[in-house]
């Protein structure tokens, strides 16, 4: 069977690479306090990659597989919601005080860089975080 093609280019094949081997280092050399609490993210990074290869290779040849898809589907999503609300305390107030615009600015540009094509619309700006931050690179327009 093959995988979902909008599965697997979205993940790039490894989870959240950029965060866990990219920005964790960053943010620990300047709040090695943040090493635990960024430990665990990285686990949950793991779950999460976990459940995206499920979804990827989940059957979907009649509607009898549809239950199967749907509860793989839910399963990402719940993964989702739940890993957002421990990340986002932990993750930015550390990029708050920690990353300035720059830094903030070559790192998103590396991601972008690297991600597939057809996932990169996905790639969110944290303006908010970063009020002088202005778009990476123009993003494509989704499929």
């Amino acid at each position: 069977m093959r995988p979902r093609s909008w599965v697997t280019p979205v993940t790039g094949g490894r989870g959240l690479p950029h965060e866990d081997d990219v920005l964790w280092p960053q943010l620990i050399a300047a709040d090695p306090v943040a090493g635990a609490a960024l430990s665990e993210l990285s686990t949950e990074h793991d779950a999460l990659e976990a459940a995206l290869e499920a979804l990827a290779v989940a059957p979907v040849q009649d509607d009898a597989d549809r239950a199967a898809l749907a509860a793989t589907a839910a399963s990402v999503r719940d993964l989702v919601h739940q890993h957002l609300e421990h990340e986002e305390p932990v993750l930015f107030p550390a990029l708050a005080a920690h990353m300035s615009d720059e830094a903030w600015t070559e790192f998103s540009r590396a991601v972008i860089a690297s991600a597939p094509p057809v996932g990169a619309h996905l790639n969110l700006c944290r303006k908010p975080f970063f009020p002088s931050c202005r778009p990476c690179v123009s993003r494509p327009k989704p499929p």
